[in-house]
């Protein structure tokens, strides 16, 4: 295992137990029982724990991509079937089997007025119309990527003359994305919990998150050295954007701001992140980084495992339960 990949499965790991901790509302009242330390714990995890899916999506963004980039760079050419086969065998068995076990549910309970919700989570647009699980919306969102992706680096190699930067284009790509995505969400943003709701989940309003981690990943894959100049010559300032991001994100209370400015502000302070973790600072950083690589491939195992868990079961078990309550044969 390298050093980044190290890294990255650290920052995943983080990025899990974030998502995680900002469920803890769902134990409040076992959280009023904590000592004081204890409660002021939950309520700092609670407070920052939703930022973990804005982790997700740029790191995200910065792995598919790369291996459409290391495709290229081996093959000279982007195969997109391949791609969908590929991500369509990483996802669709487990997520079907959970809709199917839904769906059997559903049946025998006597659920009223879900086959329009099982539709939704089915063709993942439940980011836009109401499905079964309220946290399958990022799902939904990255599904749209992993369409999109592909056919957007094929437009940008098309359109590129230069035979030797084949997406170079990129960057320009990015900002126009970054740009409309920010305009969407300005105009979507509004006092409702709708308005909120949208800007948070809608993949129009929040591609600009994955695609800044493409923005990374192109750079490391076609333009490593130059990456590896300004990120050991600049680290310190790197670190203060990164933090002056977090800031501006975190702190502001306006619900605007929050709905519209606060998710830019998330992926460059994530993506100025991973930029530090990609590119060692020493040698020696990276022998450490590489003699922990057992205990960092636990932690990438017990990630995904924990990831499952976390996306399958406690909102299953929840409907579950709801329709147990609410069923006419029991």
């Amino acid at each position: 295992m390298t050093s980044r990949q190290a890294e990255l499965d650290l920052m995943r790991a983080v990025a899990v137990l974030m998502v995680l901790f900002a469920h803890l509302s769902k134990f409040t009242e076992a959280a009023s029982r904590l000592p004081q330390m204890g409660r002021l714990f939950v309520r700092i995890a609670e407070g920052a724990g939703w930022m973990g899916v804005d982790l997700f999506f740029v790191l995200s963004g910065f792995l598919v991509s790369g291996l459409l980039f290391r495709e290229f760079t081996k093959y000279h050419t982007i195969r997109p079937g391949r791609f969908y086969i590929r991500r369509g065998l990483k996802i669709y068995p487990a997520f079907y089997l959970l809709m199917l076990g839904t769906v059997v549910w559903i049946v025998v309970t006597r659920y009223p007025n879900s086959t329009g919700h099982i539709f939704a989570e089915c063709l993942f647009v439940q980011n836009y119309l109401p499905g079964i699980y309220s946290h399958t919306w990022s799902l939904a969102v990255e599904e749209h990527f992993y369409l999109l992706l592909p056919v957007f680096l094929v437009l940008l190699e098309s359109l590129s003359r230069d035979q030797a930067a084949p997406f170079r284009h990129l960057p320009l790509g990015f900002a126009i994305i970054a740009v409309l995505c920010l305009t969407f969400r300005l105009l979507t943003s509004g006092p409702s919990v709708n308005a909120t709701e949208k800007c948070y989940q809608n993949s129009h309003l929040r591609m600009d998150s994955l695609m800044f981690g493409v923005l990374l990943s192109y750079y490391y894959q076609f333009r490593y050295q130059q990456l590896c100049k300004f990120t050991c010559n600049h680290r310190t300032m790197i670190t203060i954007f990164c933090l002056v991001c977090l800031g501006a994100a975190r702190l502001p209370r306006s619900e605007w701001w929050l709905q519209t400015f606060r998710y830019s502000f998330l992926y460059l302070s994530f993506g100025s992140l991973l930029l530090l973790l990609c590119v060692p600072k020493n040698s020696r950083r990276s022998l450490v980084l590489n003699r922990a690589g057992f205990c960092w491939s636990s932690a990438s195992i017990l990630t995904q495992f924990t990831s499952c868990i976390f996306r399958f079961s406690w909102r299953f078990k929840r409907s579950l339960s709801r329709c147990l309550v609410t069923s006419p044969i029991l």
